[in-house]
């Protein structure tokens, strides 16, 4: 890794760093959704904890996937930009596929998401845990805000199959995600050991 000089790369590194939508349980965030329908990136992923962290890690084509058989199941995860009201910070909202299917319901009553403001409200924890959208009258977004790069992010955690077994040789404890939670990226999760992580939302 490159040695930075300067306050400037701890101003770079703490403007590229991806902070990820987070609601807690009966709670609620107004958003707006900066990305296009056509531009949502989707791929299937791993949340795994690992030696008391988690991981997200994008799965490989089947036959190359070292991860297959082991059993955990990948989940369907789509990546999308929102806007957050309470911080003024865009975030990446991940959806899981029952949230996504949610998304394509939205898509065919309001048309493009990104015309108005989204409110998101989280009921329930764990695996009782449920998200409901409600869309504000149609309204210009006025906030200058800096995009980040969906498919970076997406290939910064795609490693390769060398790199997945060596990981899988060395660490101590594998724990799937608990569906229906959202304490990926060291969320913190307790309990629960659901080897099909479809329903964690974020």
């Amino acid at each position: 890794m490159a040695i930075q000089k300067g306050l400037g790369a701890i101003r770079d590194a703490a403007n590229n760093s991806t902070t990820m939508l987070k609601i807690k349980p009966n709670e609620s965030a107004v958003v707006r959704i900066l990305t296009p329908a056509e531009d949502i990136i989707s791929v299937w992923e791993y949340t795994l904890e690992i030696n008391g962290q988690w991981q997200t890690i994008t799965a490989l084509p089947r036959n190359e996937d070292p991860l297959q058989g082991s059993g955990n199941k990948p989940g369907f995860k789509s990546y999308l930009e929102v806007y957050d009201y309470s911080d003024k910070k865009v975030k990446v909202l991940k959806a899981s596929k029952t949230m996504g299917t949610q998304l394509l319901g939205l898509i065919e009553e309001y048309g493009d998401l990104t015309k108005r403001d989204f409110k998101i409200a989280r009921q329930g924890e764990k695996l009782n845990t449920t998200y409901q959208f409600f869309a504000r009258d149609p309204q210009p977004f006025a906030e200058k805000v800096e995009r980040m790069d969906l498919e970076a992010l997406v290939e910064s955690q795609t490693l390769t199959r060398e790199a997945i077994q060596k990981l899988m040789s060395g660490i101590g404890q594998v724990t799937d995600a608990p569906s229906g939670d959202s304490g990926n990226n060291g969320g913190g999760n307790q309990g629960g050991n659901s080897k099909n992580n479809d329903d964690f939302p974020f």
